[in-house]
Order: structure tokens, then sequence, then C-alpha cells
């Protein structure tokens, strides 16, 4: 350092950014700064999908490159390569398409930038209900005489496709029609 000359060091995504233009910043690095740092989707059902965001900004002096990867259920929807001169930032979108219900806890990996986004989720099946049991008329549905009724309620917010039979030769009716 040259007499006369001022360090100035600041502390930035938990590490010393040394700058001798004693702005904080070395024009010479690259900085990312990560808004926000981690993403909880919450609760869905299994084959539903959900999409969130987070902001790379360089607040360094010098270009960032990098790329953001992450692994299913998660997904890059958008933005996963950015190339950032000092001050621009850039928005990634991410998406969240489970398969089978359970937690999720990934991270967003981004190179070239040393910082990291946690994603996190949980996936439920949808819930199905079916009044009477089938069990309670089944076998012998002439039990219940008239006209007996199975509802098959879906109580989830996805589509629900079902079919039906019989194992007689009396026909087996849905909304009037038989099955």
């Amino acid at each position: 350092m040259a007499a006369g000359q001022t360090f100035v060091a600041t502390w930035i995504n938990n590490a010393w950014v040394p700058s001798s233009s004693g702005s904080g910043v070395n024009p010479g690095v690259a900085v990312m700064q990560v808004m926000p740092g981690n993403i909880n989707f919450g609760s869905m059902n299994v084959g539903m999908s959900a999409t969130n965001s987070f902001t790379v900004e360089n607040v360094g002096g010098s270009t960032l490159t990098g790329t953001a990867t992450v692994t299913s259920p998660f997904s890059i929807v958008s933005g996963a390569g950015y190339n950032l001169a000092a001050n621009q930032s850039q928005t990634i979108a991410v998406a969240f398409s489970p398969t089978s219900a359970g937690s999720y806890n990934q991270t967003v990996v981004l190179a070239g930038g040393g910082t990291n986004v946690t994603v996190s989720g949980a996936a439920t099946n949808a819930v199905v209900n079916v009044a009477p049991t089938v069990s309670s008329i089944s076998p012998n549905v002439s039990n219940l005489g008239g006209n007996p009724s199975v509802w098959l309620v879906n109580s989830g917010p996805i589509q629900l496709s079902a079919s039906a039979s019989a194992n007689n030769t009396t026909p087996f009716r849905g909304n009037g029609e038989t099955v």
C-alpha cells in the first residue's frame, strides 16, 4: 500500500472484500448478492406446479458470470444463465412440480458467485372420499333396496379421473348413465 493510500474492506456474503479505491468494493471483483436467500413453496398436491423467483445482483466492480441449477422436483424456469456487469441484476424463476408425496429441500447452486438459494416445499396426494364406503355395499347391493347410490367426492384441488364397474348382471349407473 502506498503512503497516504487508504485500505478499505467490506464484509459481503461472509467474506471480506478489499478495496483500494475506498469505496468498499474492489473494482476488479464481482460480488453476488441474492434476495431472498430461501424460497418456501408451502404445501400442494402431487401433480400441481408453482413458480417463484429470486434476484441475483452484482454489487461488485467486474462482470459476474454463472449459471443456476437445481435438482428435481424443482427446476429453473428462466434466468438460468447470467452475465451481469457491475450493479446489474437478473431474476431467476424456479418451479416446484412434485410427482410424489413428501417434503423436499434442495439448493439452487449459483455457479460463479459463491452464494446459493435454498428451496423447499411439500406435496400431498389428492384426497378422494367415497360414501358410503364400497365395502358397505359390496358384494350384494340388493340388500340396500331401491336405487342405492355411491358418491365419489373429489375434495382436492386437482382433476380426478374415475371409472366404475359391476361384477353382476345389474348395471352400474352413474349420474343416470349406465357405466
